[in-house]
């Protein structure tokens, strides 16, 4: 079931994408949106993404977390980077229906572009299919807050201690990069 909220043009989407849906079909209901609702501008939106990522790391009043800073080599680290294409949700329509023969992400090596972003660490090996990396769970979090291309190194912050293993990270164009959390 696919709840749209007060968006016509998503919900006639969404109607003509998944109405001959197989084995089972999907029903799609639209929702007005209640007279009281509000729309955030985008920049109140950014700051609230910014103070959500820095209380994953840090806590909040009632909770402080002390999160652990690791440096790590940027042949130990397997990043791949998500495909910024219109087509890339397709690799996650249900049943397994693929519009697209292009992977959604690839291998890529670290660098400077990967400064303040927030990349997850999946549930999966290094060494594993793309497809299981796909559709592994996300393991958690870790923060870019240096990166050395002469020494190649990353300084990387993460909400508990321990090493990020044999665990593959996925890098991605949200949340966009936030201000320096260290």
């Amino acid at each position: 079931m696919i709840i749209v909220l007060g968006s016509e043009r998503l919900h006639s989407d969404m109607i003509r994408r998944f109405s001959n849906a197989t084995p089972t079909p999907i029903t799609v209901i639209k929702l007005e949106k209640s007279g009281g609702c509000a729309d955030r501008d985008d920049a109140y939106m950014s700051a609230f993404r910014q103070s959500q990522i820095r209380e994953y790391f840090f806590g909040s009043i009632k909770r402080t977390l002390s999160p652990h800073t690791q440096t790590v080599d940027f042949s130990s680290v397997t990043v791949y980077k998500v495909h910024e294409q219109s087509g890339m949700m397709s690799s996650f329509l249900p049943g397994g229906e693929e519009e697209a023969e292009s992977p959604i992400f690839d291998r890529v090596e670290p660098s400077s572009q990967m400064l303040h972003c927030v990349m997850a660490v999946m549930y999966a090996g290094t060494h594993d299919a793309l497809e299981v990396i796909r559709d592994a769970s996300v393991m958690g979090f870790v923060y870019v807050a240096e990166v050395d291309d002469k020494k190649r190194r990353l300084r990387v912050l993460a909400p508990v201690s321990g090493k990020i293993g044999d665990r593959p990270l996925v890098w991605g164009s949200w949340p966009e990069a936030s201000v320096s959390l260290i």
